[in-house]
């Protein structure tokens, strides 16, 4: 068995359903555009397979990469699934 047959047959139905979708990151975020940790657990409590169109949370290029990575380490927290 391979280290990715270890890991989908570890995953829930509901986190494997979770990693089709992908998600726009404005819904994850605050009203400062900070990612926002309820919102992030009440919308992908699953985890998601994706983060589209990165660029509508706004700011710089460091700004949105920092944005990203909170979302990115919710998922790994609190799902232990990465979002591409």
């Amino acid at each position: 068995m391979t280290h990715v047959d270890d890991l989908v047959a570890e995953m829930t139905i509901d986190e494997k359903i979770a990693q089709l979708a992908g998600i726009f990151p404005f819904t994850l975020v605050g009203p400062d555009f900070a990612p926002s940790p309820d919102t992030m657990a009440a919308t992908i409590p699953h985890g998601i397979g994706h983060v589209s169109m990165a660029p509508m949370l706004g700011g710089g290029p460091q700004q949105m990469a920092s944005r990203l990575n909170a979302i990115q380490r919710h998922c790994v927290e609190h799902t232990g699934r990465i979002p591409t």
